[in-house]
């Protein structure tokens, strides 16, 4: 069993053990802090000294296209596919499985999930429930370009037409 510590001492002890990773976590992120310490503790080698032999290699060649459309265009579609989730009967959903599951599920953690629990808890009305997880999704879709923009070689598009446009002048002897 892990020993409760503060968030503080936690990070402290990252930053003794593994300042790389550790300007990499945010102080108060207790999982990924908890979880380098755990790697250090098993192996009795760095989070970072790990992931520095590691080679990210693609087995394949591949393009990765990324769509980065104005900020208003990518909340609305947001907007409208959330509202979508709703109609199609998200809430619904969720209840039949709290009924089948109960709530301790890893899976109602999902962005969504968490969201309409506390909505049927009464913890919410169902206008903040949709406000939430909009705007969870909203965080997710900027995770998902950082993580992009950071780690793969992805090309950046602010729409379709361009990403195709750019494929066919730069890879249409393939598709002849």
């Amino acid at each position: 069993p892990i020993p409760l510590i503060s968030p503080e001492v936690a990070y402290a002890r990252l930053l003794e053990v593994d300042p790389v990773s550790a300007k990499k976590i945010h102080p108060h992120n207790m999982r990924r802090v908890l979880r380098a310490l755990a790697i250090y503790e098993a192996t009795g080698e760095t989070k970072s000294s790990i992931e520095s032999k590691q080679k990210h290699t693609l087995r394949y060649d591949a393009i990765f296209i990324g769509l980065n459309p104005l900020r208003e265009t990518l909340y609305a579609t947001i907007d409208a596919r959330v509202m979508t989730m709703i109609d199609q009967g998200l809430i619904e959903e969720v209840r039949t499985l709290q009924t089948m599951y109960g709530k301790t599920p890893t899976a109602f953690q999902a962005i969504g999930y968490k969201e309409v629990l506390d909505f049927l808890s009464g913890n919410c009305s169902k206008e903040d429930m949709i406000a939430a997880i909009q705007m969870a999704t909203r965080r997710y879709a900027k995770r998902q370009w950082t993580y992009f923009k950071h780690q793969l070689p992805t090309q950046w598009f602010d729409d379709e037409g361009q990403a195709t446009s750019w494929l066919r002048k730069t890879y249409g002897h393939l598709f002849a």
